[in-house]
């Protein structure tokens, strides 16, 4: 109690005191907290919850989120990446990037690529009860699909600046396991010699912006990172301003037909017949393949702050979302904009001529058009010491909120004893992300924009009003000790990156300079679970399991 006191003391010291960032005043002495991740009580299975002999407590004065993070993954590298996009390991041991990189051809020499920012649909039922969606003999363990971007762009902790003039950008797909790590096709079914791993690279700037807007160019038509959403039964891959109905297919001889429902991410009927392949300029294997599945959507957005969208619905009390509209984040606050784009997403456009027809694949780009819903407000959180640490480097920060991952439907069973009175019948739980305003200092001598979240809760029903708001946190580094990991060279970037690390007036946090959540799921088999996907440091990817019920307490307790 002596310490957290001392804390909001120095907090509403330094509120009076600081009057800009350069200013040099003192942060205050804000500790990460220790996050252990939880031993499972299931690790084969993965599937049960562990059971916490005591209820969380969160610990508001950190800005490492204190929530119990019970299982962890850090994918690493794609196996279909060829080692010629890595950096070589003894080059890392030696620290010698800069002899290593000073003769760099970057007309000639293939770039390293690094692997952040996933993003993560279920490909099955997440409720305990229901049966698998994906029923294919040989894919059990396949429990979902993932996105990363490959990029030549990165913040892993070594100067690589000449990267960034002419950046590369792909993007990486991988079904994963229960264990979050890249899943692999069942013995016997595929040729000897030949990896098994389902995953695969797309150039998606060439093959989209050719598709979609002909041979030319056409601005923002420049994709990085990506975002996957399920909407109507129909998956969807969001880039900037653009939502492109996706799916794919994985063939070969061992594979059965699905006895259920076909997953949201599978492709139905003959793919290669009636739909545009996005061919793979590096896979594992010949089978796996990434389609378009129909005509483009394009926002009504024309500036380059047109990204970070998301996309929703609303499940009814029988956890249905047939008759949902689709709902789009467009703003998270300041003032929330929230779009209404109705039950059928296309059904405007059967005589909509406005729009761009391409000549070889007959595909479309067409404008996406909706209601307005706008409201206004931002709670605070409800910690005091949470509400401290923001004024005292809030400030720093660009105000609105942006978009990040959204959204999970969480029942009142999880908060009900939480709310003052009258808790709804669900709400929506999703991370928004803030970025400084400037570039801010750092003892590597290298000026960079901070990252940090928050964690928000919002009204189911319209208008979608804030219900909740956390202070700023961040989700940790990757920990090769504790994670479940793929044993790739991305080991050694997770540790060379560590150095990366946010800081304030000299003093550092254990915190990455850059998190940036990019995804959110229910566990499959365990709806009383969520995973939170992020990026860190534009250097490795981590995913980690939470409980629903630590999320509400942190959104909805008001400790010290």
């Amino acid at each position: 109690q002596g310490t957290l006191l001392f804390i909001s003391h120095r907090l509403i010291e330094l509120t009076v005191k600081i009057h800009d960032a350069a200013a040099g005043a003192e942060l205050p002495p804000v500790h990460a907290a220790s996050t252990p991740i939880a031993a499972d009580d299931n690790t084969s299975a993965l599937g049960s919850t562990a059971q916490n002999n005591h209820e969380y407590t969160p610990n508001f004065s950190s800005l490492e989120i204190s929530l119990p993070i019970l299982f962890a993954s850090s994918p690493g590298l794609l196996p279909s990446l060829p080692s010629k996009h890595h950096v070589p390991r003894d080059v890392i041991s030696s620290k010698s990037f800069e002899k290593y990189y000073s003769s760099w051809d970057l007309e000639n020499d293939p770039l390293p690529l690094f692997m952040y920012n996933p993003s993560i649909v279920p490909l099955h039922s997440t409720s305990s009860n229901s049966t698998m969606i994906i029923n294919h003999h040989g894919l059990e363990h396949s429990k979902y699909l993932a996105t990363f971007r490959l990029s030549s762009v990165h913040s892993c902790g070594f100067p690589t600046v000449e990267f960034w003039n002419k950046p590369v950008n792909y993007l990486g797909l991988a079904i994963l396991d229960e264990r979050l790590q890249v899943a692999t096709l069942p013995p016997g079914t595929i040729a000897t010699g030949v990896s098994p791993s389902l995953d695969m690279i797309v150039d998606i700037n060439a093959l989209l912006r050719h598709i979609f807007t002909g041979k030319g160019t056409k601005k923002y038509f420049v994709f990085e990172d990506v975002r996957l959403f399920i909407i109507h039964n129909q998956l969807y891959m969001s880039i900037r301003m653009f939502l492109f109905p996706i799916c794919i297919t994985i063939d070969h001889h061992g594979i059965e037909s699905s006895q259920a429902p076909p997953s949201p991410a599978m492709c139905k009927g003959n793919a290669s017949s009636s739909m545009t392949e996005l061919p793979a300029i590096y896979r594992s294997n010949d089978h796996m393949h990434l389609f378009v599945a129909g005509n483009a959507l394009s926002l009504n957005c024309n500036t380059t702050d047109c990204k970070n969208f998301q996309f929703f619905e609303v499940k009814n009390e029988h956890g249905d979302t047939s008759k949902s509209n689709t709902l789009k984040e467009h703003w998270a606050s300041m003032p929330r904009l929230i779009i209404d784009h109705g039950q059928d997403i296309y059904k405007q456009f059967v005589e909509d001529s406005q729009y761009y027809k391409d000549p070889e694949t007959s595909r479309k780009l067409l404008p996406m058009r909706g209601k307005e819903i706008m409201s206004f407000g931002l709670p605070l959180p409800r910690s005091n010491s949470s509400q401290l640490i923001d004024n005292a480097i809030g400030k720093y920060f660009i105000p609105r909120d942006r978009g990040s991952a959204c959204c999970i439907q969480i029942e009142k069973k999880y908060y009900n004893d939480l709310f003052p009175s009258d808790p709804p019948e669900s709400i929506m739980v999703g991370i928004t992300h803030k970025k400084t305003a400037l570039r801010m200092p750092s003892s590597l001598g290298r000026k960079s924009f901070i990252y940090l979240s928050n964690l928000y809760a919002f009204s189911s029903h319209h208008p979608y009003q804030y219900i909740a708001r956390s202070g700023l946190f961040c989700f940790g580094f990757t920990n090769n000790q504790t994670d479940s990991t793929s044993y790739s060279v991305a080991n050694a970037y997770s540790e060379l990156t560590k150095v990366q690390r946010v800081e304030f007036h000299g003093v550092s946090y254990d915190c990455p300079r850059i998190h940036f959540v990019s995804g959110i799921t229910e566990k499959v088999g365990d709806e009383t679970r969520v995973i939170v996907a992020y990026g860190v440091n534009d250097c490795v990817s981590r995913f980690v399991e939470i409980l629903k019920r630590d999320l509400m307490i942190h959104l909805f307790s008001n400790a010290s």
